[in-house]
């Protein structure tokens, strides 16, 4: 299975439910000033394994792609492969300081119930509609066989 960047490829993304909570007890308790809330700070390798031990139990090896390859390849950043930013300029984009915002209440639940309740969400609604953000299966496997390309 193809993976972006490389497992310490930092990720940060927060569960809308988390969030919304925090934003509705902020407005409860009249906080004011800025925050930055977001999720906390993990990486590539840490999400995908979890998603790979919650919802699928599959032994699929991860195939890691460093950036340049798949830059060169066309893939579009965080469009192209969701979670995956490789934007000279962006490097931090991922690890957002939310340190104020835990310090007001703002906590998380654990990753395998957002990864789960994600994916009934989404199979409820009938799966990604068609002009699906991400990578096609022939996508995937054409960005595979270039890696296996170059690899001795």
């Amino acid at each position: 299975m193809l993976a972006p960047g490389g497992p310490d490829h930092p990720a940060q993304f927060i569960d809308v439910r988390d969030l919304a909570s925090w934003i509705v007890s902020a407005a409860e308790q009249h906080l004011h000033g800025v925050f930055n809330a977001a999720g906390e700070p993990t990486t590539l390798g840490h999400l995908l394994g979890t998603c790979q031990e919650t919802i699928t139990g599959s032994d699929a090896t991860l195939v890691w792609m460093d950036d340049d390859q798949l830059l060169t390849a066309g893939v579009n950043p965080w469009m192209g492969v969701p979670l995956w930013v490789a934007v000279p300029g962006w490097e931090a984009h991922a690890q957002v300081d939310i340190t104020k915002a835990r310090a007001e209440g703002l906590s998380f639940r654990p990753l395998q119930h957002t990864i789960r309740d994600t994916l009934a969400w989404d199979t409820a609604r009938g799966g990604p509609p068609p002009e699906v953000v991400g990578l096609t299966p022939e996508r995937e496997d054409e960005l595979l066989s270039l890696r296996a390309d170059t690899t001795p």
